[in-house]
């Protein structure tokens, strides 16, 4: 906001015992001289897109930015009958499914983060579509996923947090679930879903309270 720049703080502190003007009576005072810097800045709004090809309807999937491509990555999920194992990219306008060599496992409550130290999304656990909890590590680069073999891993989970912490230069996980240890630093995530299958070989999986 460059009306910013160009003006004066003319109000006095709200904390002095001196000013008559009360914080409101300030604030509005505030709002009036800044209202055209304001006023000039364009409205944010949602549009709702309507490319030739989608992904399939799906929750709990994960996706990230990918700063190499400039796409979001999308990867899995599941609805009511599928877990899925496909790999999506948005570049603005369109969404285009990917063809990799190799493909992690399908899942769902996994997540994804971009390393941008290293150019790739990271990609670590989630419950697989057989009904088993994860801890695996994939790499995306850009046209491939890569399985890595980290020496340690965190437990398996679901549910969890991941992001880049770009002051260190590392991918963060805190928390999530799993039937063993419900909370894993964060409140549990309610009950797996029933009924999801794997794409290819349908299972049933089976519901765990939290």
């Amino acid at each position: 906001m460059t009306g910013f720049n160009n003006r004066r703080m003319l109000c006095a502190r709200s904390d002095d015992p001196s000013m008559k003007t009360s914080k409101w009576q300030s604030f509005a005072v505030l709002m009036v001289l800044y209202a055209p810097s304001l006023a000039a800045q364009p409205a944010a709004n949602w549009t709702q897109q309507s490319p030739q090809a989608s992904p399939p309807p799906r929750f709990v999937h994960a996706q990230a930015y990918d700063s190499a491509t400039g796409e979001v990555l999308l990867f899995g999920g599941g609805n009511n009958s599928v877990v899925f194992n496909d790999t999506w990219a948005w570049n603005g306008s369109a969404w285009t499914e990917k063809s990799p060599a190799t493909s992690p496992p399908a899942r769902y409550g996994h997540t994804m983060a971009y390393d941008s130290v290293h150019g790739q999304v990271v990609m670590f656990g989630g419950f697989g579509g057989n009904g088993t909890l994860l801890n695996d590590t994939w790499l995306w680069s850009g046209s491939n996923w890569e399985q890595a073999t980290p020496q340690t891993s965190p437990p398996v989970r679901y549910g969890h947090a991941m992001a880049y912490d770009s002051a260190r230069g590392q991918v963060v996980v805190f928390g999530g679930a799993n039937p063993a240890n419900a909370a894993l630093g964060t409140p549990g995530c309610g009950t797996v879903p029933i009924g999801l299958r794997n794409r290819r070989k349908p299972v049933r999986l089976r519901a765990t309270p939290l």
